[in-house]
């Protein structure tokens, strides 16, 4: 009897540690997008400031860089980047540094590391540097981290607003494909994003076709569009009729799709 007690005992764990450990090692593919509006001030760049962009995991161990747009000469302004990635820019958009001190930055990320490989669900955090003056300590940068959870069920989130990052939203899209990078890619270029309704979307090659769903945070489908033999150049959305709020917008070309996030404001 004891015997007994004591094999179904060991089946329970075993199919409790089964079943727990297909949870902790599951990959799920998928779309996260993040956007952000930084607000550097002035310093003695002017309007110039560096900005970088990177995830880890719960550990703090670097996954990939998704933005990096300062010249290699300025590395010593963004030490906290450098130390956890080592400077890896593997897929990541890259760029001189920003004149501009308030330009949205967005990026989408197909949940794999710099190997190429899908990684395990669970938190990860999206980390940003900020630096704009000569001086590479505070208060002359600002860093920053926004966590998230990649797992089989889709994640809004919009954190508040804190000093030097505004307007910040995070999207995971399970099993959902899409093109890494900004929305300034070298396929298309989305603008205004947050828009009015009016969303313009330069194609920077012709394409046998493409289909455009847009859907709202309830999953329901609420514009769609097929363009035949789309050409070259710019073609605009009119979502003026949606209702302000977050959307995603999901492009089917033949053998791939672009997936990203659309902000209504009105």
């Amino acid at each position: 009897m004891k015997k007994n007690l004591l094999r179904l005992a060991v089946i329970i764990l075993i199919l409790f540690y089964s079943q727990n450990a297909s949870e902790l090692f599951s990959q799920t593919s998928g779309t996260f997008s993040f956007s952000v509006t930084t607000a550097a001030p002035s310093g003695s760049y002017g309007s110039n400031n560096l900005l970088v962009i990177w995830i880890e995991d719960n550990l703090g161990a670097f996954v990939k860089t998704k933005v990096k747009l300062a010249s290699a000469g300025n590395y010593d302004h963004l030490a906290t980047w450098t130390t956890s990635s080592g400077q890896n820019t593997v897929d990541a958009t890259t760029g001189a540094t920003r004149s501009s001190q308030t330009t949205p930055v967005t990026f989408l990320w197909n949940a794999t590391n710099v190997a190429g490989a899908v990684v395990t669900d669970g938190t990860y955090n999206v980390w940003l540097e900020l630096a704009w003056d000569k001086a590479t300590i505070n208060p002359n940068k600002a860093v920053t981290s926004y966590g998230f959870n990649k797992a089989s069920s889709a994640q809004h989130l919009t954190p508040a607003d804190v000093t030097y990052f505004k307007s910040v939203v995070l999207d995971w899209a399970p099993l959902a494909t899409g093109v890494e990078g900004t929305l300034e890619s070298k396929e298309l270029n989305v603008y205004p994003n947050p828009s009015d309704g009016l969303l313009k979307i330069n194609f920077k090659s012709p394409e046998k076709e493409v289909l455009i769903n847009v859907i709202n945070e309830a999953g329901r489908v609420v514009y769609t569009e097929r363009i035949k033999d789309l050409q070259q150049g710019i073609h605009t959305l009119d979502l003026t009729r949606l209702a302000k709020g977050n959307y995603y917008c999901t492009m089917h070309f033949p053998g791939r799709d672009v997936v990203f996030d659309v902000i209504l404001v009105k």
